[in-house]
């Protein structure tokens, strides 16, 4: 019979996943990881230690507020001997006896948004909430790019130039784009948490989210419907 861990306390290394993950420009003051990319949680025992074979758990990661496994927004999943990054997956370990590392990933086509994480070993313990961003980096995600200096320019530049003009008279102008201020990424979630999609049907819109391309016009739609009230 599996014994539970008396944990005392957690740890969800915002700062180090945060910078494996290249997200610590949006701040390491919680959990910001990217899809199909391992992030590492620190499980503090009160007393006991750690033994694979006996203390069995599942972990249960959600989003959405009706998450389903039918539609790929919610996935309880167990510990296996080393993570698998197809899929929803978790190893553990104990070098020092008392706490444990334990080693999650998403598959690199999860829904992207906010996520709950839960620990269940016959009483659920509630580890706390993560961001889950699309993975440009992964060659197993949809918007990987194969080039370094791309990627610095499209994904980490917080500084840059548009065109305006015509097509054979552009004129460059500075602009900061400003995506790592205070507040922006909350401001991009929750316009995808007002979209009409997500009012009618919250847990397929959610499912949508693994998709880049219906992130996109989501995001394009209401942006486009905000300026049409505003003018």
């Amino acid at each position: 019979m599996a014994q539970a861990l008396d944990i005392g306390r957690w740890d969800l290394e915002c700062e180090f996943n945060n910078t494996d993950h290249r997200t610590e420009l949006n701040g390491v003051d919680r959990l910001i990881v990217r899809r199909g990319q391992p992030f590492t949680i620190s499980l503090h025992l009160r007393s006991g230690t750690f033994e694979p074979r006996a203390n069995a758990f599942t972990l249960i990661a959600e989003t959405g507020p009706c998450s389903s496994e039918g539609t790929g927004t919610r996935a309880a999943f167990g510990l296996s001997g080393s993570v698998d990054e197809t899929r929803w997956s978790a190893a553990a370990s104990c070098p020092d006896g008392r706490t444990v590392s334990l080693s999650v990933c998403s598959p690199p086509d999860a829904p992207i948004g906010r996520y709950s994480l839960t620990l269940d070993q016959g009483h659920a313990v509630s580890l706390g909430e993560f961001v889950l961003l699309f993975n440009p980096w992964c060659p197993r995600d949809v918007v990987y790019m194969d080039s370094e200096e791309k990627l610095r320019e499209y994904v980490l530049s917080q500084d840059g130039i548009i065109f305006r003009g015509s097509y054979k008279y552009p004129v460059g102008t500075p602009w900061n784009f400003g995506q790592f201020e205070y507040g922006i990424l909350d401001a991009c979630l929750r316009i995808l948490d007002v979209n009409p999609k997500y009012m009618r049907s919250p847990d397929e819109d959610c499912s949508g989210r693994r998709n880049p391309i219906y992130v996109s016009r989501v995001l394009s739609a209401m942006v486009r419907d905000a300026k049409r009230w505003c003018d």
